[in-house]
């Protein structure tokens, strides 16, 4: 059984249900689930449908402001702890999606 899932970025690239079909799927395992901060799907969305532990992981940004909010948001949605994350200050060169002129679907 899974510890947990892990915050990972744009599930619905991979899968149509993206980050609910993965809180679903914690769920039934009875495991942990953390959304990510670049979800896809909102967490106002995505939290009602996990079991309890659900956590929010959250990146500081350079704007204190939205920070603020997306605590906020997190809190209202059901996020029972934050996991920070501060391993990537900045958005790095990505050269392999350059080359391959990779970007995210509308919507």
């Amino acid at each position: 059984m899974p510890i947990l899932v892990a915050p990972t970025a744009f599930h619905r690239l991979a899968c149509a249900g993206g980050e609910v079909a993965a809180a679903k799927a914690a769920k039934a395992a009875g495991t942990l689930f953390i959304l990510s901060s670049l979800s896809n799907t909102a967490m106002e969305d995505v939290f009602g449908h996990a079991g309890s532990p659900r956590w929010f992981q959250l990146y500081i940004y350079r704007d204190r402001g939205i920070t603020g909010e997306l605590v906020n948001r997190a809190e209202a949605a059901g996020a029972e702890a934050i996991v920070l994350t501060v391993d990537a200050p900045g958005l790095g060169t990505r050269e392999r999606d350059t080359r391959n002129s990779f970007r995210l679907p509308d919507g």
